[in-house]
């Protein structure tokens, strides 16, 4: 007898773990934000000893155009009119890829004309 309580026991307590694994990834699951960095936008500098020495704050857009501030820092300074693809997870912005402006979804190309 002693032994099915502790098996039920020791399932009951594995479904809950796994339950809870499950819905901290949902949690985490990635979104992705666009952006374009512009002249007017700023960045601060974090200090020569630091491996990503420069902090940006932008606004990124959604593929639904949504708007967000996100920042993050990078190890060298972007230029103004390169187009990023944020990767945003529960904690920030997790990890970016510069790419070609023709990748940015029509209607975040649509909010940067219109900021013109």
């Amino acid at each position: 007898m002693k032994t099915k309580i502790i098996a039920v026991t020791l399932g009951v307590t594995a479904l809950i773990i796994a339950g809870a694994a499950y819905l901290f990834h949902m949690e985490n699951y990635d979104q992705f934000f666009y952006c374009k960095v512009m002249e007017t936008d700023s960045y601060k500098e974090t200090g020569p000893d630091s491996d990503l020495p420069y902090e940006y704050t932008l606004t990124g857009y959604s593929e639904k155009g949504e708007a967000k501030k996100l920042t993050f820092k990078t190890a060298k300074k972007l230029e103004p009119g390169e187009c990023l693809k944020l990767e945003v997870r529960t904690a920030g912005v997790y990890h970016y890829d510069e790419i070609p402006a023709d990748q940015l979804p029509s209607i975040v190309r649509q909010k940067y004309e219109d900021e013109k």
